[in-house]
């Protein structure tokens, strides 16, 4: 099983404007394990904060970003693991991946995982978590062709695309040129990711925590019909605010789950492709 380095080293990371947002997502995992009543817990991010030399102190008013990553991780373990209960010796392609420990949390001794980002921030995982004969690391942007099909000559299995905290930093039609090469790829695949509403790009301030770094938002959905408009026969096999996870910890927020068009703008969406 990979494991972190036993005695982690300190790491003063140098990452592009958009792979330090990996940051967030870790402080976040890591103020939420160190809570008594936490939703989801991950002592290894905390060790991590403490290792890695950055301001993390930045971040520590955003409450709404770290309840956000809270949730958000919750609801995709838990879809993760029905998954892999459906299908044990099932191919996982987690996109954007940072210093993404969901592997270790769900890991069902025999799924083939997959963890893709930009070589700067694969360079700065290497340096904590080591990879097995399961765990993979590759190097490349998600939107470049080479590693779908270096993914699919690893064998035949079924599939699960994992895009956390990324597709928001897209534009639509690579977001869209992605979709079409996954489907095409792996027939019958399954797709897990989240989006925010357009109200989240035009105003980026709304966010608490984005603004203490250089990177903006691009992508935003009014709602998850206008994805699956663009065909190749989409299934949704589960749809959810975020809003609606652990309503009592979003404190104010939790009213907005009544106004549509609020709910709408933090949801997570669980695809199957068309066969």
């Amino acid at each position: 099983m990979p494991t972190l380095e036993a005695n982690p080293p300190s790491t003063t990371p140098s990452l592009g404007t958009i792979q330090e947002t990996m940051l967030i997502t870790l402080w976040a995992r890591a103020r939420e394990s160190l809570r008594a009543d936490a939703i989801i817990r991950d002592e290894r991010s905390i060790d991590l904060c403490n290792a890695i030399n950055y301001d993390f102190d930045r971040f520590r008013a955003g409450w709404k970003s770290q309840i956000g990553v809270a949730v958000r991780d919750r609801l995709f373990d838990r879809i993760v693991r029905d998954f892999l209960k459906r299908h044990p010796e099932a191919t996982i392609i987690n996109l954007g991946a940072g210093l993404d420990l969901r592997f270790f949390r769900v890991d069902n001794g025999t799924v083939r995982w997959f963890d893709l980002d930009l070589p700067d921030a694969i360079a700065l995982r290497r340096i904590y978590i080591k990879e097995t004969d399961r765990l993979t690391f590759l190097e490349g942007s998600a939107l470049d062709a080479p590693w779908m099909e270096y993914v699919r000559n690893q064998g035949n299995r079924p599939t699960l695309l994992i895009a956390e905290g990324v597709l928001m930093f897209f534009e639509q039609d690579q977001v869209r040129d992605l979709f079409d090469r996954y489907s095409a790829t792996f027939r019958g695949g399954e797709m897990l990711f989240d989006c925010i509403g357009p109200l989240m790009v035009r105003f980026p301030f709304l966010h608490d925590t984005l603004p203490r770094t250089k990177a903006r938002f691009t992508w935003g959905v009014r709602k998850k019909s206008d994805i699956l408009k663009w065909g190749k026969n989409w299934q949704v096999r589960d749809y959810r605010s975020l809003l609606d996870e652990c309503p009592d910890r979003w404190r104010w927020m939790r009213w907005c789950r009544l106004v549509p068009a609020l709910r709408r703008q933090f949801f997570a969406l669980h695809l199957k492709c068309g066969d």
